[in-house]
């Protein structure tokens, strides 16, 4: 051994190193997904809304996988099959039913909005109002950006 040869000595006030926390798949879950994460809303050309402020326009919502969403995605199921139930196995899904699943669970998942007026009326985020604003037809391109928003648990991470 020559004078550029070293040998690792242990440091007698070293901490000891800490051990490695063991992988824990339950880690995993999107941490977002019951406090809710932003959804800016877009306009008909596809680009990002903003108020009269320059602030984004959108909607805190819930994941699907959240507490909530599961809740009522159970709901849904147990309505859907007790109508099958009750029509002897000739029960069919309609496009309208379908709809109606997707209004009551983003109407569920909606914890907020950044605007306060909708068609010229003051309009507080409310449950009712939640349902009323995902139900208009008129609202169908938001409505659908809000399907693909809360069934992707990755717009529920930390950035």
């Amino acid at each position: 051994m020559d004078d550029t040869d070293t040998v690792p000595t242990e440091d007698a006030n070293a901490p000891a190193p800490t051990p490695k926390k063991p992988f824990d798949i339950a880690d995993q879950r999107a941490p977002l997904l019951d406090e809710g994460a932003f959804l800016q809303l877009t306009n008909a050309a596809g680009l990002p809304l903003y108020d009269e402020e320059g602030k984004p326009v959108g909607v805190v919502l819930r994941g699907r996988n959240s507490r909530v969403g599961l809740l009522t995605w159970r709901a849904v199921g147990n309505r859907r099959l007790e109508a099958a139930r009750k029509m002897a196995g000739t029960y069919t899904t309609t496009v309208e039913s379908n709809e109606a699943e997707s209004i009551d669970m983003l109407s569920t998942l909606t914890v907020s909005w950044t605007f306060s007026v909708y068609a010229g009326q003051p309009f507080p985020c409310t449950p009712e109002n939640a349902r009323k604003f995902w139900s208009d037809d008129k609202n169908i391109r938001w409505r659908r950006e809000g399907e693909d928003f809360i069934a992707s648990e990755a717009n529920f991470t930390r950035a």
